[in-house]
């Protein structure tokens, strides 16, 4: 499967995102956000469209470093969406990167 299709694929999957059973009723505050610069940033790896779960990495300053049941918050073109940490390694060479799990728990449309 190309690359292009599989983020197509996870494009699609957020813009039909359903919350899951333990819906929140407002969004979250957010700890940390998609992108940023060098250094301090968190990036899109895949996602597995049938488990809902998104695999991101980045690279935190050590007293910044995220924690299972952190939100981030990803501004996409059409929406803003909401994702819970669900678990991260850290890793030892660089010392600053990490990667996690996540899965979408809130969306609201653009307006």
């Amino acid at each position: 499967m190309s690359v292009i299709k599989r983020i197509a694929d996870c494009v699609l999957t957020i813009l039909n995102f359903k919350p899951p059973v333990e819906a929140l009723t407002e969004p979250p505050e957010a700890d940390d956000v998609m992108g940023g610069y060098w250094g301090n940033a968190i990036y899109w790896d895949k996602c597995d469209m049938e488990s809902n779960v998104y695999n991101v990495h980045g690279f935190k300053p050590f007293d910044q470093m995220p924690e299972v049941g952190w939100f981030i918050e990803a501004a996409m073109k059409t929406s803003t969406v909401w994702f819970r940490i669900t678990s991260i390694e850290g890793c030892r060479d660089p010392h600053d990167m990490f990667f996690a799990n996540v899965v979408p728990v809130w969306q609201e449309m653009n307006t």
